[in-house]
């Protein structure tokens, strides 16, 4: 086996190369290590497909990164003969990963190499794939914000999230977009926000989506019609404890659907974020790709 890190060098706040490279200097093993620092997402496409057309035998390349890390890597690796894609969870949300129960295991090297392969649901967009959260509406305004402040002290890291939305909130509320699900319109004109979800969380500790599997062929819909400032903090709060689904101050305001297929119809261009990553488009489709993405879960989850 051959286990190849691909470290984004931007990401978090620390030096994720160096982090990496200290914990693999105690690894004894038989197998083939590796470490790539990656200078973008189109230089870590090549650097995936150039590795697997040249070495023998399977591999796992790991994403050292946040989501944003990940998404790039599953891109690039999706569809090549005997790849498993595998996280190094050492970004500012890490967000995939707590649907395993947060980052801890995956930061044990040891039980990533021991861990299994299990296939997971992608979801297709545009032509390109995302394996957590597509989400837009009031999240894209919160992550323009967010790639702002991401390094600030205090305000960025794991606050990243929570500093963009205060930001949001203090902006014109409601973005004109219709969403259908499975030919369902789910709205009319407006929506305040919107995730279609494979994992539950988003923006660093937002559990968005908490009935979402990762593995069922379905993609998880929360939608949030537009609704007044003074109501939203009791949404913000059950949304990030994943309880807004039985949150009767919310009901009137809330759909939540499962699908193989979503529509999004903006009145012109929006932002559209897939796992994080920033994206201008117009009518979009999401489809889901059930058990499509062989995954790293390491040993004992």
């Amino acid at each position: 086996m051959r286990h190849v890190f691909v470290v984004n060098p931007d990401a978090g706040r620390g030096d994720p190369r160096r982090e990496v490279e200290d914990r693999l200097a105690s690894y004894r093993g038989d197998d083939t290590v590796e470490v790539h620092v990656t200078a973008n997402a189109q230089e870590a496409a090549g650097f995936i497909r150039d590795t697997r057309a040249s070495v023998v035998g399977p591999i796992r390349f790991y994403a050292c990164g946040g989501d944003g890390t990940l998404n790039a890597v599953v891109n690039a690796a999706y569809g090549l003969p005997d790849v498993a894609v595998g996280c190094y969870p050492c970004g500012s949300g890490n967000d995939y990963v707590k649907y395993y129960g947060g980052k801890v295991a995956f930061l044990d090297l040891a039980r990533q190499f021991a861990g299994r392969v299990v296939p997971v649901d992608l979801m297709q967009v545009n032509g390109l794939l995302a394996i957590n959260m597509v989400h837009f509406g009031l999240d894209s305004t919160v992550a323009q914000t967010m790639e702002r402040v991401r390094r600030w002290p205090l305000l960025g890291g794991k606050n990243a999230y929570s500093t963009g939305v205060v930001s949001a909130l203090l902006q014109p509320l409601g973005h004109k977009c219709t969403v259908w699900a499975q030919g369902e319109r789910l709205n009319e004109d407006k929506l305040l926000l919107c995730t279609i979800a494979c994992g539950q969380y988003v923006g660093g500790s937002y559990r968005a989506a908490p009935l979402s599997d990762n593995a069922d062929g379905l993609l998880d819909v929360c939608l949030v019609k537009p609704m007044s400032r003074l109501r939203l903090p009791p949404l913000m709060g059950a949304y990030r404890q994943g309880i807004h689904l039985d949150d009767p101050r919310i009901q009137r305001e809330l759909v939540y659907r499962r699908a193989t297929q979503v529509r999004i119809q903006p009145q012109g261009d929006m932002v559209l974020l897939l796992d994080g990553e920033l994206h201008r488009v117009g009518e979009t489709e999401v489809q889901i790709l059930p058990a499509t993405l062989p995954f790293v879960v390491p040993q004992g989850i």
